[in-house]
């Protein structure tokens, strides 16, 4: 019956988010532990992007959105766990579905910058009060318009995500306002390849972030960055070396 059908999907929504909040509080329990570990390799972050954009389809489909993607063709190669970047990327997608109301706008934007990579996701949807940007990396915080609109969320995934940039050498930032939309721009830095007169375990020095080279947003923002590592997350995450298949933990 339409009653019994209603009561199934109520549970299969309960049942999803307890595994999402299960599945952070892991991941928690392991940055605190010490135990959560970078497999660092050459990975093409291209495949990735197309990856997300096609499983967050359905999603975007469902709620009546539209999601553009603008990528530069051929390959972008950085070092890193391709199984974190597909976490990260896809809660950033998942976020922007979630906070957009229906007709709304996703823009999942690629470019280079020098020697790093800029992954933009950008929304027009609800926005972040001011008065609740200074608490967004905060580990359990939840904007107060999404409580209020009781979005379902663990509080967890910002936080998780800066972990895994940081961890990748890579940078985190958000630009948002209320009522226009947010984005979310990631910068990760490209794999170094040796040239021809180089031993191929040289090291180059470590890029210098790129300007702010973001593609438009969706209205006048205000850039936010993540403030310094919180208690309970790692604070010695060290730029990745660019040899594949090491192994990287938080610390010792």
């Amino acid at each position: 019956s339409g009653e019994q059908e209603h009561t199934l999907e109520r549970v299969s929504r309960n049942a999803v988010r307890l595994q999402d909040l299960i599945e952070d509080l892991l991941t928690l329990s392991a940055i605190e532990a010490g135990t959560f570990t970078t497999v660092a390799r050459p990975i093409n972050l291209l495949d990735i992007i197309a990856g997300a954009a096609e499983d967050i389809a359905p999603a975007v489909a469902a709620k009546g959105l539209t999601l553009t993607t603008a990528r530069p063709a051929g390959g972008l190669v950085v070092n890193g766990d391709a199984s974190q970047l597909v976490r990260a990327l896809m809660n950033l997608l998942s976020n922007a579905v979630k906070f957009t109301p229906e007709g709304g706008r996703i823009e999942l934007t690629t470019i280079t910058a020098g020697d790093w990579v800029v992954v933009s996701v950008a929304d027009t949807g609800m926005g972040i009060p001011e008065a609740d940007k200074k608490n967004l990396f905060t580990r359990f915080f939840r904007a107060s318009n999404a409580t209020q609109r009781a979005v379902p969320g663990t509080g967890l995934g910002l936080a998780i995500i800066q972990t895994i940039i940081a961890g990748h050498g890579g940078e985190l930032s958000l630009q948002s306002q209320e009522g226009t939309g947010t984005t979310v721009t990631v910068r990760l830095p490209l794999a170094y390849t040796p040239g021809p007169d180089e031993p191929a375990d040289h090291q180059p020095p470590h890029p210098a972030p790129p300007a702010d080279d973001q593609p438009p947003q969706p209205g006048p923002p205000a850039d936010l960055h993540p403030p310094d590592p919180q208690p309970g997350l790692p604070a010695d995450l060290h730029p990745l070396d660019p040899h594949p298949a090491r192994v990287l933990g938080t610390r010792s």
